[in-house]
């Protein structure tokens, strides 16, 4: 499918057609059920045997995701190997190399894969970031990949919006959104996680009385969409699927 042929969001479900006046806005917590959405039907086709979110940027995207599984799927196991999706901090500029390559080796241990085996099958694994800016987070996640012992070819890059990444498997959810900033990444308590200098990617837990309240209005907010979301598809007004599919 041509890229100018994919579905939008507001193509896909209508559910929240005038959400979204400002195309380049920082990206809220009311967004990201139908932000996600897309990214949930995806994950649905694929079946990806390993999910790393980098951290911090992807962290409301992922407990989105999970939760969002959890709605429009009742009755399915979420498709990783472990049912989870975990987490390392790859663009972080004061972390060296090596100490990100090993966050992501021990993200991809952590998720069920073993290192330089054989393996039955070639593990599928997904990177979830919130955008690309430049393609450096997604060209270190491959290296990585490939320095664990498996292959780059069957790893991909899911997005909630902007740009796609050149050269690479590249789902974007929502291409008509054109920005690189969210409520999150500019209000860090939101996170609920910080790190030490010395340990830059080792996560340490922060919590505070605004990340669990940003989790529970992102958690309501998911929970309306799919009420509104399951009469409307019980009704025929909207498609199951999204049809997006990689670049």
């Amino acid at each position: 499918m041509a890229d100018n042929e994919r579905q939008n969001n507001s193509r896909i479900d209508n559910l929240f057609p005038d959400e979204r006046k400002f195309l380049d806005g920082p990206i809220g917590f009311k967004d990201l059920p139908y932000i996600v959405r897309p990214i949930v039907e995806y994950l649905h086709e694929t079946r990806p045997d390993a999910i790393v979110a980098a951290d911090r940027g992807a962290r409301f995207m992922a407990f989105a995701v999970f939760r969002s599984w959890k709605k429009r799927f009742p009755d399915e196991r979420f498709p990783t190997r472990d049912a989870k999706i975990h987490f390392a901090r790859i663009t972080s500029k004061s972390a060296k190399s090596e100490q990100v390559e090993r966050a992501i080796h021990h993200a991809l241990g952590a998720a069920g894969l073993s290192a330089h085996q054989k393996q039955e099958a070639v593990p599928k694994v997904i990177l979830l970031d919130d955008w690309v800016d430049g393609g450096s987070t997604i060209k270190r996640f491959t290296a990585a990949v490939e320095s664990f012992g498996l292959s780059a070819a069957n790893t991909s890059l899911v997005t909630m919006c902007g740009k796609t990444a050149d050269g690479f498997n590249h789902m974007v959810s929502d291409p008509s959104r054109d920005t690189t900033n969210s409520i999150w990444n500019a209000y860090d308590e939101y996170i609920g996680v910080t790190y030490h200098r010395q340990n830059p990617t080792v996560p340490m837990a922060w919590p505070n009385a605004d990340a669990r309240s940003a989790r529970e209005r992102v958690g309501q907010y998911i929970d309306d969409y799919y009420e509104r979301f399951s009469a409307a598809l019980t009704l025929g007004e909207i498609a199951a699927c999204s049809c997006l599919k990689e670049t």
